[in-house]
């Protein structure tokens, strides 16, 4: 499944720059330019591409011992962990540098997020840490020195996977279905659609398409009226 959403989301155009691939929010790696980003045990990796058929490893920092997601935002890279999120930035060849880590109570932690706002779940279930918290954080980010909570948003039972479209944020609850968020106010995000009779642990969102994996599926959704959303198809990937 994440080898169709890596077809799907590292076409040229599948993100505002033209050259970084636009993976789930569980995803592990990412390419940046002619650079490669991976999450390997507790440590970012950075390998450069400029020969792609012989990858070379510029770059190994040891992060923390539980981190899991990698999302890249411009500039920075976000890196979700089960006791916190970290941010780096990148110089000019790519490497990353720490800046800083927003702390919270153990459990997984995929992260999305746009310039100012960053959008964290944390759930409970599945090796995620002995704890019972299920929710959404919204974090400022303005300052990537010290991110700060915003809000935190109890209305999920094991939020997972998320993806956000400017002000659509959806959110993967696995078998209790998926989320429409409207998050124009962090401080006031509105539940615009809860859809039932689905298992989904991640997604990916771009021009209206929406792409949600499940065990042994691929469920497309139709969103470009948010009013009305409707599922396009269902593949289902034989044992």
């Amino acid at each position: 499944m994440f080898v169709i959403l890596s077809i799907f989301s590292c076409s040229k155009d599948a993100s505002p720059s033209g050259n970084i691939g636009q993976g789930g929010s569980l995803a592990r790696f990412s390419i940046i330019g002619n650079n490669l980003y991976v999450i390997s045990g507790p440590s970012l990796k950075t390998f450069s591409l400029t020969d792609p058929l012989n990858p070379e490893l510029m770059d190994e920092q040891r992060v923390a011992f539980d981190i899991e997601t990698l999302f890249p935002l411009g500039e920075f890279l976000l890196i979700g962990g089960q006791s916190g999120m970290h941010i780096f930035s990148r110089d000019a060849a790519g490497r990353p540098e720490y800046i800083s880590v927003y702390q919270h109570v153990q459990a997984c932690d995929p992260v999305v997020a746009n310039d100012t706002v960053a959008f964290v779940t944390l759930r409970t279930v599945e090796g995620c840490r002995f704890t019972e918290t299920n929710q959404l954080e919204v974090l400022d980010i303005r300052d990537k020195e010290n991110p700060q909570l915003i809000k935190a948003y109890t209305d999920f039972e094991n939020p997972a996977g998320l993806a956000l479209d400017g002000n659509l944020l959806f959110i993967c609850d696995l078998e209790n279905g998926f989320f429409i968020l409207d998050v124009k106010n962090p401080a006031d995000v509105k539940i615009l659609h809860h859809i039932e009779g689905v298992n989904v642990h991640d997604a990916i969102a771009r021009n209206g398409l929406l792409l949600l994996v499940g065990p042994k599926k691929l469920h497309q959704w139709d969103y470009s009226n948010p009013a009305a959303p409707r599922l396009l198809s269902t593949l289902v990937v034989p044992d």
